[in-house]
């Protein structure tokens, strides 16, 4: 399997590993139900179920691929990116999967959208500029803008719970590490520095952590680091590719993707790497959990 930005196009045409993935950050809530993707009817849906696994349902049923979805903030909404207007672009559509609205229609690739916390953004990155960059825009699809600007592969975007930062993915230094920068793009700081490539980040819920992927002992494990990048700890060791973790709203818990038994499964473990088990069992790639959020900030409106 995979994990580097750079060969994005190799899923787009079927393959199991996706280049760039995320997952929303986990706002601080209650936890709902887990989305995530499967080829299991030939292509790739997007698929619920509850957090202890069971009751999956398909969102989405076209012979296209609808794949990485993300939960808004408020639960009542999923982002995902699709190619069934014959280009990989970003929509959004109910949490029941009514009202599918297509964002970006630009040529080329844009992909692994992620909410801001009020609901109101979303950044995601395309490939418009030439090569991998990182996008925001208002969740209706316009006042789209450029954050990122290097000859560097960049994906992953995912924004804190605060609002204030977005963490990501570059290929900067030849190899995928991890970075934060203001929202607004600015103040970029590198998080991850080694050999191994590092990769789908997303936030605690607190946003005190962040967690990743990392291939640093020769297979992909799941990793935390706090936000500052220090004090990196293994959450998950075994002989398969663990990738694609994702907080519970509630801090507790860490949904990721496993190959090791043979099949691409998701699995949920405590947030210490501790007591795993297996959400879904098939035959098909089941991928990129994402964790729905039930309560609503305060009295904030839901868009």
């Amino acid at each position: 399997m995979r994990r580097s930005i750079a060969i994005a196009a190799v899923l787009l045409t079927g393959a199991l590993g996706l280049g760039p993935a995320t997952a929303g950050a986990a706002f601080p809530g209650k936890n709902g139900k887990i989305a995530f993707d499967s080829n299991r009817d030939g292509d790739t849906e997007v698929f619920t179920m509850t957090a202890q696994g069971g009751h999956e349902v398909a969102l989405t049923n076209n012979a296209n691929d609808d794949l990485r979805p993300v939960w808004s903030p408020f639960g009542n909404k999923i982002t995902f990116w699709s190619d069934r207007a014959g280009n990989h672009d970003v929509h959004t559509m109910n949490a029941d999967g009514t009202h599918v609205r297509q964002l970006t229609t630009t040529p080329g690739l844009d992909g692994d959208p992620s909410f801001s916390p009020n609901a109101r953004k979303i950044a995601f990155w395309s490939d418009r500029a030439g090569d991998f960059e990182i996008f925001t825009m208002k969740v209706d699809g316009t006042h789209q803008r450029q954050l990122t600007h290097n000859d560097a592969l960049d994906g992953d975007p995912v924004y804190s719970p605060n609002g204030q930062t977005i963490v990501f993915t570059s290929e900067v230094d030849g190899d995928a590490e991890i970075f934060k920068m203001k929202a607004n793009g600015t103040h970029i700081r590198q998080l991850t520095n080694n050999a191994a490539s590092e990769a789908d980040p997303d936030w605690a819920p607190d946003g005190r952590a962040v967690t990743f992927e990392s291939s640093r002992d020769g297979d992909y494990e799941v990793f935390r680091m706090k936000a500052n990048g220090k004090h990196e700890v293994q959450l998950t060791n075994d002989a398969g590719n663990d990738v694609d973790p994702a907080y519970s709203p509630d801090g507790w818990f860490v949904a990721f993707a496993s190959d090791r038994d043979g099949d691409l499964e998701i699995f949920r473990m405590k947030a210490n790497g501790k007591r795993e088990v297996q959400l879904t069992s098939n035959t098909a790639a089941d991928d990129n959990p994402d964790w729905q959020r039930l309560r609503p900030y305060g009295h904030a409106r839901q868009p």
